[in-house]
């Protein structure tokens, strides 16, 4: 679930207004976005309060459920260098360090 951050600084070209009527809508104050295996949802965290909740492991197909959080900030060299904001930048998602389970999952 999530609903806007109204003190966040949001990015150039969103619009917190609209974000706060996306949510006016239901019935929690917040939405709630479901995620099937194999789906990715990027956060941006200072715009939104967020909370996780992860199936019990009985309920989940092969008794495993994972949920993975990482931050990042892109700031490509075209943005560094003053670019428009709004404008399509090419970045490169490679991750830098490892990270792996201290035991086996299975």
């Amino acid at each position: 679930r999530v609903r806007p951050n109204k003190n966040a600084p949001w990015p150039p070209g969103s619009d917190p207004a609209a974000a706060e009527a996306l949510v006016a809508g239901c019935e929690s104050g917040r939405l709630e976005i479901r995620c099937e295996a194999g789906d990715l949802l990027l956060v941006n965290t200072k715009a939104w309060f967020h909370a996780t909740e992860i199936p019990p492991t009985e309920q989940a197909a092969d008794a495993l459920s994972v949920s993975v959080a990482r931050d990042f900030y892109i700031l490509t060299d075209a943005l560094a260098a003053g670019a428009a904001a709004d404008v399509p930048q090419e970045v490169d998602m490679t991750n830098v360090e490892a990270s792996w389970a201290l035991n086996d999952i299975a």
